[in-house]
């Protein structure tokens, strides 16, 4: 309990107390919605997640926070229900060079990952070669019967087409597993992962896709730190697809993801199938 109120606490601070949360400068909102389907699944059926995310840039800073809500349909009597707040700041050290920091706690009230908290800083150079950049970034998941670290680095190549604009980012993920207190929770799993990664993305006008493919991973923080993975999931494999349209200052996307995994407890192999609908509005 200590740990979640620690997150509320840092989270609510950033806003309040930070002159970004006053100045003039852009601010974005954007909420969504998705559904998971566990096929196969020793213990889950089904889990439906909301999301609501904020950010606000002024100058070379931008400020960010979130809230996550999942609940997961469980076989057994009580159901899984999740909670997770996340804050990060960024700050441009030069018009290169980006640099930011996150956190995220997260409350649950059945797994040992309740109360669990993940940092992370993340590193952008934009200087390398025209229309290319290198990132990186590590992340430290602090659970109470285990911890995860994890390194990921990668290079992002923008590439203007006649009427569109084409990315690539390809790179890897490195996740540790430390489990010195011999968690049940994680017995089934590698003491480390290596996921490659790969991500398309296209815009044309105001359309705009995405199409990601990644590696085996576990516990994978996402998303610069806005996202993790936290329950005891094995992800062989994913594909996700994204597409979307502009209208002016309100962005509406749809994405649609395949995972093949495994659960460790029971070391069980399943497939899991998501559909998302987010909007994004900018002021």
């Amino acid at each position: 309990m200590m740990k979640k109120r620690s997150g509320h606490l840092l989270f609510f601070s950033l806003f309040l107390l930070s002159p970004l949360a006053f100045g003039s400068g852009e601010f974005g909102v954007q909420v969504g919605s998705l559904y998971k389907n566990y096929n196969g699944s020793a213990e889950k059926s089904s889990a439906r997640e909301g999301s609501l995310l904020i950010d606000r840039s002024f100058d070379r800073w931008r400020l960010g926070g979130g809230y996550q809500r999942a609940s997961i349909d469980r076989f057994a009597p009580r159901d899984l229900r999740v909670e997770k707040y996340h804050a990060d700041v960024g700050f441009s050290l030069t018009p290169d060079i980006d640099w930011g920091l996150s956190y995220l706690v997260i409350d649950d009230n059945l797994a040992p990952t309740d109360g669990g908290q993940v940092y992370g800083t993340t590193f952008l150079y934009r200087g390398l070669v025209p229309n290319t950049a290198v990132k990186a970034g590590y992340h430290y998941s602090d659970y109470d019967d285990f911890s995860v670290s994890q390194i990921k680095a990668g290079i992002i190549r923008g590439i203007p087409l006649e009427g569109m604009r084409l990315s690539i980012a390809v790179g890897a993920g490195y996740q540790r597993l430390d489990n010195d207190g011999k968690s049940v929770y994680i017995a089934n799993a590698r003491d480390y992962y290596l996921a490659p990664y790969l991500k398309i993305g296209v815009r044309r006008g105001s359309w705009h896709g995405t199409l990601g493919l990644a590696g085996r991973r576990a516990f994978e923080v996402a998303a610069d730190g806005r996202r993790v993975s936290h329950h005891a999931m094995e992800f062989r494999r994913s594909v996700a697809l994204q597409a979307g349209r502009r209208f002016g200052p309100l962005d509406i996307r749809l994405g649609l993801s395949h995972h093949e995994a495994k659960e460790l407890p029971q070391s069980n192999g399943l497939q899991i199938n998501t559909v998302g609908l987010s909007a994004e509005y900018h002021f």
